[in-house]
């Protein structure tokens, strides 16, 4: 299999998820998210979880509209 041929199998397979199609490529649910933060403190015996938001900004994605939605 060339390179280029297995990147586009795991594009299509792997990125194409409905949840890209929800929110675009490169953002994040956000309850999804505060989920696995809660995974992370317990298992870690962590003394706080972090918001969400001190864990990922959206500031530096484009727009919803300029993020593609599909791939």
């Amino acid at each position: 299999m060339q390179p280029t041929i297995g990147l586009a199998a795991t594009l299509k397979d792997e990125m194409s998820h409905p949840e890209i199609a929800r929110i675009g490529l490169g953002d994040i649910d956000g309850e999804r998210m505060k989920r696995a933060i809660g995974v992370v403190v317990e298992a870690n015996q962590l003394p706080r979880a972090p918001t969400v938001d001190e864990v990922f900004d959206r500031s530096f994605l484009p727009a919803r509209g300029e993020r593609p939605s599909k791939l």
